[in-house]
């Protein structure tokens, strides 16, 4: 197990504005034995009446993390879980990846195989106040022109042998509901990819963004498993508030 060691402050050396700002940082607290860790981007250290200091502000009501621990503990036993995972210059809290013959939101029928294949999901967790238009059309492309060539075909023509199909899918975490506009864009996202006419399998896109505190989930045609999934869990939480 990992053990937490003090580092001297004399000997850090970073510019904050990238550090805090772009890179993030985790804070964790203590409560009746029970500790809650969450993504922060703002924040600030210096020195006060003397003291070196380090200074965040979080509300008294923030539970994005815990809600996340619920979905992740629900997929554990079919994805790999990858927390502040990097790709191509963008951040996301978590990077779930899953290959199996049937994926984590589907109803698992008869396993027996008459020939051999092979079945992706490329999950990816964002957490954001705000979800607007230019973000979300912003995270669509680089879903088809950055995550799609590398993740799927692996840089390549096309997809690995036997390649039956991969979702690309996004599960975007916000504080504020999406703007009805945005709402629309996200159930009319209809982007599917087959490689020679399918005969290499398809690829297609699931886009979810989630409200916890309004009860709310919105998702493309694509991705009505994971919507379902995640109605699910809120329905079953008491009491929710961020």
């Amino acid at each position: 197990m990992h053990n937490f060691q003090t580092y001297p402050i004399d000997m850090l050396e970073f510019n904050p504005f990238t550090k805090i700002g772009k890179e993030w940082a985790l804070v964790t607290t203590n409560a009746d034995t029970k500790d809650n860790t969450m993504t922060i981007s703002w924040g600030g250290v210096g020195v006060m009446w003397g003291k070196n200091v380090v200074y965040v502000f979080i509300r008294d009501t923030r539970y994005t993390k815990e809600f996340i621990d619920i979905i992740l503990n629900s997929i554990s036993d079919k994805f790999d879980i990858y927390h502040n995972y990097y790709f191509n210059g963008r951040k996301f809290v978590i990077y779930a990846y899953c290959y199996n013959h049937n994926n984590r939101f589907e109803t698992s029928g008869d396993e027996s195989k008459l020939w051999d294949t092979r079945c992706f999901e490329h999950l990816f967790f964002i957490n954001s106040d705000n979800l607007d238009m230019h973000t979300l059309n912003n995270l669509k492309d680089f879903a088809i022109n950055s995550i799609e060539p590398h993740f799927v075909r692996g840089d390549g023509k096309y997809p690995v042998k036997h390649h039956l199909y991969s979702h690309i899918s996004f599960i975007i975490i916000t504080r504020n509901k999406p703007s009805y506009e945005v709402e629309e864009a996200i159930k009319n996202i209809t982007w599917n990819k087959s490689y020679m006419f399918s005969a290499k399998g398809y690829c297609n896109l699931k886009m979810v963004c989630v409200t916890p505190r309004e009860y709310s989930v919105i998702a493309n045609e694509n991705a009505k498993d994971i919507k379902d999934f995640l109605m699910d869990i809120l329905l079953h939480i008491d009491h929710y508030e961020d």
